[in-house]
């Protein structure tokens, strides 16, 4: 028996009454209503005014045309939703194709097979009555959504299903742009990978996300990404905040643009356009939690950006801890890292806190990242997507409350395609990118440059130094390849030296190398680089002589003996 709340309302269009009386029984033992229309014309007069559950329709009526009846049935807001099944003769040729181009659902021949009927209206009536439900759930669930800001999103398996009208404003899309449509057609092509990486996660994602409008503009956009239970079944969804109104708001604090003005921002100078330009994405980054990669040539002031963005910052800003990754060898990485508890090795005779536990509720900076070998990157990839992390010797996961900023001068997109770094670590860092510019990209801030490092310099009791135009059309002309760095080195010698000539200056790399620039017999020269690089692996380790040592690969007792020769 057909299951319904109350007795379904089909409609019979025909005017054969040898098919009705054959047709009624059937019906009626089946607890439905039944109405006649003898005519196309009835047919449709009688739908609009009864909305019945279903349409039986013969192919052949008296004044049209079975399929012209049913496309204006369709044409109708009233009566589109209205299942309609043909019914035809056996000498009938119908055009099935027809047919289910005007929107019918079925066609069925007379005489009928008193099952085959049954199991048809049943059918279809309980399919119409699931549309119906899903249309009251689609309405309930656009209702509840235009009570919020942000715009939702569902997918399944990466391919949309359903929008809010809020996502749709957001974005400039509607449902019918989208419906069946990947997720991706959302975002601008430098997130999908990251997106592709989300939809993975059963952990609830959070994001900023350059998104893409139907205009293709784009849109600063804050994503929520989560799986979710209905009615047994998993889906997914995005929430898309916009966040550009945010943004601009944070920016315009008159304490920041007046930094920006002044091109004084914190340890940072220069009033250049690229470096103000800089300065405005220090401030939305500032903005964010996430991920943040800095790249730009040495000396460019990477790790000053990286602790300008901490500043700024309104979360994660309790301490800034610093990781020179060249420094850290692998053997070595999980221990300064993760940390490791007391007795988990020889030696291990306390808990001793990795670098994620000290940077605790604040940011990590981890410079010169791409020194990272492979093996290393998969297990910092696995704190950055889960949030969590062991501690060597530890039988519990801690929770790594940190914000990550990485910088490198390197090409790191080469190293992704050379297989030098992993991509899905790539992405998951370079969630927001900052390039710092070099020096030769922006000269007109040298003046600027040279004025404040002198004044910073001064000690009580000692005048300024000047230095003349003609020098600093010298400092022009020159291109700076070790960039600020190299032009500060210049400026000592200068305070020392009393001379000031950047054309014979040391190159970057030897510039914090004295020893390089005297012409010294090589046993004499040999000796000096091993005191000089025991020296930044003792200042990289913070004095610590056991952790020096094992970079160094010495026993302590050796590292001791070089340390009092020197």
């Amino acid at each position: 028996m057909i299951q319904q709340n109350c007795e379904p309302l089909l409609l019979l269009v025909d005017n054969d009454r040898n098919s009705l009386d054959n047709i009624f029984p059937v019906l009626k033992n089946e607890k439905c209503k039944i109405a006649v229309a003898a005519n196309g014309r009835n047919a449709v007069r009688m739908a609009e005014k009864l909305l019945p559950d279903m349409i039986l329709l013969d192919v052949q009526l008296p004044d049209t045309d079975a399929f012209t009846v049913c496309r204006k049935l369709k044409s109708s807001a009233e009566t589109e939703k209205i299942p309609v099944m043909f019914m035809s003769s056996p000498c009938e040729t119908v055009d099935t194709a027809e047919g289910f181009q005007s929107d019918g659902i079925d066609c069925i021949t007379k005489p009928f097979e008193t099952d085959e009927l049954t199991i048809r209206i049943r059918t279809h009536l309980e399919m119409k009555k699931l549309q119906e439900e899903l249309r009251e759930e689609r309405n309930r669930f656009l209702c509840l959504t235009e009570m919020t800001s942000e715009g939702i999103v569902i997918h399944d398996k990466g391919y949309i299903t359903e929008i809010s009208r809020t996502a749709e404003k957001i974005t400039g899309y509607s449902i019918r742009d989208l419906k069946n449509k990947k997720i991706y057609e959302l975002f601008m092509p430098e997130f999908r990978d990251l997106l592709h990486e989300s939809m993975g996660t059963e952990s609830e994602q959070v994001y900023e996300a350059p998104g893409r409008k139907k205009d293709g503009t784009s849109v600063c956009l804050r994503v929520k990404a989560k799986k979710m239970l209905h009615r047994g079944k998993e889906i997914s969804i995005l929430v898309l905040r916009d966040i550009r109104h945010e943004k601009k708001t944070e920016i315009e604090n008159p304490k920041l643009r007046s930094m920006v003005q002044a091109g004084r921002f914190g340890d940072m100078v220069g009033t250049s356009p690229v470096m103000k330009k800089v300065y405005e994405e220090i401030i939305r980054a500032s903005l964010s939690d996430e991920t943040l990669m800095i790249s730009g040539e040495t000396g460019t002031g990477k790790e000053l950006a990286a602790r300008m963005v901490f500043q700024i910052s309104k979360k994660y800003k309790r301490t800034f801890v610093s990781v020179n990754c060249a420094s850290v060898p692998e053997s070595l990485f999980e221990s300064q890292f993760f940390g490791y508890c007391k007795g988990a090795f020889t030696g291990a005779d306390r808990d001793m806190p990795g670098f994620i536990e000290q940077a605790r509720a604040g940011t990590l900076f981890l410079d010169e990242i791409g020194e990272l070998k492979p093996q290393m990157q998969a297990k910092l990839l696995r704190v950055i997507q889960n949030g969590e992390y062991m501690p060597v010797g530890s039988s519990s996961a801690s929770r790594a409350d940190i914000r990550i900023i990485a910088a490198s001068n390197r090409d790191i997109g080469k190293m992704v395609r050379e297989g030098n770094m992993r991509a899905d670590f790539f992405h998951r860092l370079n969630v927001i990118h900052l390039t710092m510019p070099p020096l030769r990209n922006r000269k007109e801030d040298i003046p600027m440059l040279v004025e404040s490092f002198l004044s910073q310099k001064i000690r009580p009791g000692n005048s300024p130094l000047h230095i003349s135009e003609k020098t600093i059309r010298q400092l022009y002309d020159y291109d700076w390849p070790g960039n600020v760095r190299e032009l500060f080195n210049v400026l000592r010698r200068y305070r020392v030296e009393g001379r000031l000539n950047p054309g014979d200056s040391i190159s970057p790399a030897e510039s914090d190398i004295p020893f390089l620039a005297k012409e010294l017999p090589l046993k004499e020269a040999v000796e000096a680089f091993e005191e000089f690089y025991i020296r930044r692996i003792l200042d990289r380790c913070k004095g610590k002589k056991k952790q020096a040592a094992e970079i160094l690969n010495l026993n302590r007792r050796t590292l001791y003996n070089k340390l009092n020769k020197s």
